[in-house]
Parts: C-alpha cells; structure tokens; sequence
C-alpha cells in the first residue's frame, strides 16, 4: 500500500471526532406529545425496555399546538432499537 506524498499530511493536528449510526441510536425523539402528559408516565413506559439515562423537553418549533417533543438517551443501544422499529 503506497503512503500520501509529504505535501499531503497536515502541519497541525486535527481533532476528528466521528459518530456511528449505532451510537446515534441511542438517542430517540419523541414528537406530538400531548402537553397535559405526565413525564414521568411517559418515562416509565421507556425504561420498561431499558434503563433512560438522561430525558429532555425541547422546544420544537415545528410542534403542535399544545403538544412537546422529548429527546429521551437510552442506556444501551439495544434498548433504543427495539422502539425504533
């Protein structure tokens, strides 16, 4: 295998941070929830497949009236996988 002519390398270092779309799966969206909801019904019903590590309520613009969107973090990836599908 032929190596990069020395012009090609950089001079400085470069941090290269790269995602999988496993490690992406973890991460799961929830959309059109209504707002009257209980979090932590909703929750309860995810950590039924896994352990939740971290859940958010974010502000989404495209919403519904009167409804949230969750960004909810599973522990494990085969925890996520199993609602995505």
């Amino acid at each position: 295998m032929a190596s990069k002519p020395t012009y090609r390398y950089s001079k400085k270092e470069k941090a290269i941070r790269a995602y999988t779309i496993v490690q992406e799966s973890k991460y799961l969206q929830v959309t059109n929830v209504p707002s009257y909801s209980n979090d932590r019904e909703l929750i309860q019903l995810f950590a039924l497949y896994g352990p939740v590590d971290e859940y958010r309520i974010i502000n989404d613009i495209n919403a519904e009236p009167f409804t949230k969107t969750y960004w909810i973090k599973m522990q494990s990836i085969n925890d996520s996988r199993f609602k995505l599908i």
